[in-house]
């Protein structure tokens, strides 16, 4: 992100939810008045993004590849506790268990994805409540 005042390259907001702000031209008394009584004010983004998020579109490959796992791990759990039956309760129960692991490592993936999906609306939010100053 780049300083409303100086334009200079900054990875910290120093400002407030009005300004973004240098740490130099944070450090000005003149300009964090000017701030504090919303004189200054970010230059428009243009609104809400349309481009392509490649960190949430990685992400949502990287859930999908968890649940496709999780499917996998079910899925031979299943298959090996209906093969197992004649092999008794213990054998059963190791492939039940098996199943229960496939399960929560899909639950895992979906809450990757949910996760991401959440990040992606907050900043869509932020872009708007940005433009709205």
């Amino acid at each position: 992100m780049k300083c409303d005042i100086c334009n200079a390259e900054t990875g910290i907001n120093y400002g407030n939810s009005n300004a973004v702000l240098c740490n130099g031209c944070s450090s000005s008394e003149e300009i964090m008045d000017q701030v504090a009584a919303g004189l200054i004010k970010p230059a428009p983004t243009g609104g809400p993004s349309t481009t392509v998020d490649f960190s949430t579109q990685s992400t949502h490959k990287i859930a999908l590849l968890i649940s496709i796992i999780g499917w996998v791990v079910f899925s031979l759990g299943a298959v090996g506790s209906l093969l197992m039956l004649s092999g008794g309760p213990p054998a059963v129960l190791t492939c039940v268990g098996f199943s229960i692991s496939g399960l929560l490592i899909i639950a895992a993936g979906e809450v990757t994805k949910s996760t991401a999906e959440n990040a992606a609306h907050s900043r869509e939010i932020l872009k708007i409540m940005r433009d709205k100053t």
